[in-house]
């Protein structure tokens, strides 16, 4: 494949994942090869290598027989991607506690002062776009793991962030009060090198997100464009993915706590698959490069 082919390809990969994570293209809706060329400029090859790259990613379904189908949202798998979260998240945070050199405190504390900065802008009424708001939220949790010395362990990270996303961006809320505490505590927990202190706050704020976001979607996974909730989402929320993210190197009811879908069953919820996945990547830092 020659350079411009990938180039174009690398595009329309973007183009289709930003409009999947935003909310454009709507969960369960058929991608259809005919629609897509003509909405995205492309030729059907190179529409047919990227949905497949696609499903390989997790944004997309591919039934056999069926086509192509964007992917469903459901609180099971929501509630899988946060518990892959703390899996991987907590493991990298680790490893940056050990690894991370002064440069690395830096863009931590420059991370969480903008965050912070923001957040309070927010809760004093002042109007900052979601844009803004994504890109400051995700460059702290990076700043967090950023030293964790593992590109592939970042690569995932980042993949789940961004379906993780997906869904705030339908469920619209955001906690910033109590969300601010929590960054606050594994900001400072992370600058005195407790790993234990600082994971347990990361799990913490996961798990209460999670709660708090928990919402009933099964509602969302036969969605269609004149789904209320994704033409109001898509109205007042449609922004550009990804958003500018560092370069690495280069009123909603609470689940009950019985819940068979409770965030206090981590991590025996995991898929074995996912658990397979998280095991490798945490295994091979540890192994690389032994913690101290």
């Amino acid at each position: 494949m020659t350079s411009a082919a990938t180039t174009v390809g690398s595009s329309v990969y973007l183009k289709i994942k930003s409009d999947i994570i935003t909310g454009a293209l709507t969960p369960g809706k058929k991608l259809k090869l005919d629609a897509l060329k003509v909405q995205y400029s492309a030729s059907v090859s190179t529409l047919r290598e990227t949905l497949n790259r696609l499903a390989s990613d997790g944004f997309v379904d591919a039934p056999e027989q069926r086509g192509f189908l964007v992917r469903t949202m459901s609180n099971e798998d929501l509630i899988e991607l946060s518990n892959l979260r703390v899996l991987l998240q907590c493991a990298a945070l680790k490893a940056s506690l050990a690894f991370g050199d002064e440069n690395w405190e830096g863009n931590l504390v420059s991370a969480h002062h903008k965050l912070a900065m923001t957040g309070k802008k927010i809760m004093a009424g002042e109007d900052v776009s979601l844009e803004r708001q994504l890109h400051y939220d995700w460059e702290f949790h990076f700043a967090l793991v950023r030293a964790c010395n593992s590109r592939h362990m970042i690569a995932v990270f980042q993949n789940i962030y961004e379906k993780y996303i997906g869904y705030q961006l339908v469920l619209r809320n955001y906690r910033w009060a109590k969300a601010l505490e929590e960054q606050h505590l594994m900001f400072g927990a992370a600058l005195a090198r407790d790993a234990e202190a600082a994971t347990e706050h990361l799990k913490s704020h996961l798990r209460k997100s999670l709660s708090f976001s928990s919402q009933p979607i099964n509602a969302l996974r036969h969605c269609v464009s004149d789904c209320p909730t994704y033409v109001e989402v898509r109205r007042h929320w449609r922004i550009k993915w990804p958003i500018p993210l560092p370069r690495l190197g280069h009123g909603t009811p609470k689940m009950a706590a019985n819940s068979a879908t409770s965030t206090d069953q981590l991590p025996e919820q995991l898929s074995t698959k996912s658990c397979r996945l998280a095991s490798t990547l945490c295994s091979y830092i540890l192994k690389v490069r032994p913690m101290v």
